[in-house]
């Protein structure tokens, strides 16, 4: 039997979750994480991350052994995902990003456009302290992209917790890393970071299918006005690839895209096997480099038991801790 937390403990907890944003719901499931686990100070969920994602993943194993769904156990774990979200974010604020091209790391990945019209994705190779080194680029045949000397490129950055920069520079010169044909650059100091991914997500090559959706006027006796409703064509099913995927949406590599602005609905299966169903809207679509499209889809509605699978593979949850999570 969980051991209850007392009146005024409760009440502290939830002044120092507001503190921290969180809403009531919250802080609720929260407190509920800490009576399960009987935790001794319940504001250590708060204050340690790596100690809250310990008893989440806990929580999250002991439901998922539980062959039939529990709604009241997955409105909780909904609620406790939304807290770790918001509490991860709040800690990347307080990260200092980077300043300068210098502080990359090896391994980072970085978007190049170097033209109009033509933009490459590429990784860092290489950084030292006149120059830093990106993989050579290669265009749609699969060439590699061979600038001159001085020409000037600009890059996108991705780095650390979602962050996106934005900077220019020119090519020095070229040469070989560790195998690797390396085009070299010159360092920047006039970062600019343009965006921080609002969800976490995890990249994840796996098969999908996606049906497009469309909206039929549908005539109602007796009402002026005609009743709108949504079909799946069930008949026009594509297939792709799911690249990535967060709790807000996914991007799906894929040679028949559908057009910006259309609904659809979405299929495909997690690593432990659970199948997923999501629909959503296209809100981008862009071409790939290793050939097709890249369609950028946004969930609009989904289970909250889908969602919450979502969520804990983008956390790793049950797939890297399985020792520390045995007595769930």
């Amino acid at each position: 039997m969980a051991r209850k937390i007392g009146v005024f403990a409760r009440m502290r907890f939830r002044r120092e979750a507001h503190h921290r944003k969180l809403n009531d719901n919250e802080a609720d499931a929260l407190l509920f994480l800490a009576e399960r686990y009987q935790l001794p100070l319940p504001e250590r969920l708060l204050n340690d991350l790596d100690f809250l994602m310990t008893h989440a993943e806990r929580m999250h194993v002991r439901i998922r052994r539980n062959s039939k769904e529990n709604p009241t156990a997955e409105s909780y774990m909904h609620h406790i995902y939304e807290a770790v979200r918001k509490l991860q974010a709040a800690h990347n604020d307080s990260v200092v990003g980077y300043t300068s091209s210098r502080e990359f790391g090896t391994g980072m990945a970085v978007r190049l456009r170097i033209e109009k019209g033509l933009v490459a994705q590429s990784i860092i190779t290489a950084n030292t302290d006149s120059a830093f080194g990106v993989k050579i680029p290669r265009d749609r045949q699969g060439h590699q992209i061979r600038l001159r000397k001085g020409s000037k490129i600009y890059l996108q950055a991705i780095g650390d917790e979602g962050r996106l920069y934005q900077f220019a520079s020119t090519v020095v010169g070229y040469n070989t890393v560790r195998g690797i044909a390396t085009m070299f650059l010159n360092h920047s100091n006039s970062l600019r970071m343009v965006s921080k991914r609002k969800a976490p997500r995890r990249y994840y090559d796996k098969p999908a299918y996606y049906y497009p959706i469309i909206i039929e006027q549908l005539a109602i006796p007796g009402k002026k006005e005609p009743q709108k409703k949504a079909r799946v064509l069930d008949h026009r099913r594509y297939i792709g690839k799911i690249e990535d995927v967060s709790a807000g949406g996914c991007c799906i590599r894929c040679r028949a895209p559908l057009k910006q602005d259309t609904l659809l609905k979405a299929e495909f299966d997690t690593p432990t096997g659970e199948h997923i169903q999501v629909y959503g809207k296209v809100v981008g679509v862009r071409p790939s480099r290793i050939g097709g499209s890249r369609m950028h889809v946004q969930f609009t509605r989904l289970s909250r038991h889908h969602l919450n699978t979502i969520d804990a593979f983008v956390l790793g949850f049950g797939e890297y801790r399985e020792g520390r999570t045995s007595r769930a």
